[in-house]
C-alpha cells in the first residue's frame, strides 16, 4: 500500500467519521434544523454515504463492484448538486436582493422542503439512471465498476464517459460554485462598508469564519482534481483535501461556540435530572414525619 492510499483510507475514514458527528449534533438539536441547517445535513448524508461507499469498494467482487461504482457516481453528484445549492442558498442570504417571507404556514414550509430536497437528489438520479441504461444496453460504452487491468477501482472505467458523466458536472458545478463564491464575498463586504468603526473589527472576524465555511462547503478543492492530468504533482493536495472534506465540514459546523454551548446545556440538563433516590423519598414525605426519622 503506498503513500497516497494511506492518506485516502485514512482521510475518508476521518471524514466519514466528521460528517456522521455533523449529523447527529443537527439531529440532537431542533434549533440547528432550520432550512440551511437541513441543506448541510443533506449534503453531508451524500458525502457520508460516497466516502463508506469508497472504504468498502477494496473488498468487492465484480458484481458488487459495480453496484458500489454506480452508487458512488449518485452520491457523489448529490453531494456537488448540494453543495452548489448551498452556495446559492448563501450568496442569497448575504444579499439583498431577495427577501423571504418570514411567516411560512407549516404546508408551505413543507412544501419547500420537498422542492428542496427534489433538487437536491432527483437531478444526479436522473444523470445516473441514464448512465446505467448505457451500461446495461452497451458495457463498452459506459463500463461501470469492471475491474480493468491498469485499475483495480470500482468506478467508472471508460475514459470518455467518466469525462462527460462525471468531470463534466464537477467542471460546471465549480464554475457555478465560484460565481456565487464572488458574489457572496462582495455582497459581505458591501455589507461592511455600511457597518460603523466601532463593529468593523469583530465584524470582520465573523466574515472571515463566514468565508472559511463557505469556502469548505463549495468544494474548491476539487479543482486540484481536474488539474490532475496537467501535472501529476496536483495528486498529493487533491486527496489531502478532499478525502479530509468531513473534517473541515465538521470544523466549520459543529466545533463552533454555539454548539458548544448546546451540548453544555444538554449535559448540564442531564446531570441536574440525576437525583438521589434517598433524597427525593424525605422530600417528598410529610413535614412531621420528617422531624421524626431526625428525632
Amino acid at each position: 500500500m503506498g503513500v497516497l492510499d494511506i492518506l485516502t483510507y485514512v482521510g475518508l475514514s476521518v471524514s466519514s467519521f466528521s460528517f456522521l458527528l455533523v449529523l447527529v449534533t443537527y439531529s440532537l438539536f431542533k434549533q440547528l434544523r432550520t432550512l440551511p441547517g437541513i441543506n448541510l445535513m443533506n449534503f453531508s448524508m451524500a458525502h457520508l454515504l460516497a466516502d463508506l461507499l469508497f472504504l468498502l469498494a477494496g473488498s468487492a467482487t465484480k458484481l458488487t463492484c459495480t453496484i458500489i461504482a454506480i452508487l458512488m457516481h449518485y452520491f457523489f453528484l448529490a453531494s456537488f448538486t448540494w453543495m452548489s445549492f448551498i452556495a446559492f442558498e448563501t450568496w442569497r442570504t448575504f444579499s439583498t436582493i431577495c427577501i423571504q417571507r418570514r411567516n411560512l404556514t407549516r404546508s408551505e414550509k413543507c412544501l419547500s422542503l420537498m422542492r428542496r430536497i427534489a433538487v437536491g437528489w432527483l437531478p444526479a438520479f436522473a444523470v445516473v439512471a441514464v448512465c446505467v441504461a448505457l451500461h446495461l444496453f452497451d458495457a463498452d460504452t459506459f463500463l461501470y465498476g469492471a475491474r480493468a487491468t491498469s485499475s483495480n477501482f470500482c468506478w467508472i472505467n471508460n475514459r470518455t464517459a467518466r469525462l462527460f458523466a462525471f468531470a463534466l458536472p464537477v467542471f460546471i458545478a465549480m464554475l457555478f460554485n465560484i460565481v456565487l463564491f464572488s458574489l457572496t464575498v462582495i455582497a459581505i463586504r458591501k455589507t461592511n462598508r455600511q457597518l460603523s468603526e466601532a463593529t468593523y473589527h469583530a465584524k470582520n472576524r465573523i466574515t472571515a469564519a463566514v468565508f472559511v465555511k463557505i469556502f469548505s462547503l463549495m468544494g474548491f478543492t476539487w479543482i486540484f482534481g481536474l488539474l490532475i492530468p496537467l501535472h501529476r504533482s496536483f495528486v498529493y493536495p487533491f486527496v489531502i483535501f478532499t478525502t479530509f472534506m468531513g473534517l473541515y465540514v465538521a470544523l466549520a459546523f459543529v466545533f463552533t461556540p454555539k454548539i458548544m454551548s448546546l451540548y453544555r446545556a444538554m449535559l448540564c440538563a442531564n446531570k441536574t435530572e440525576v437525583v438521589p433516590i434517598g433524597a427525593e423519598v424525605n422530600n417528598s414525605a410529610p413535614k412531621h414525619e420528617r422531624q421524626k426519622t431526625h428525632e
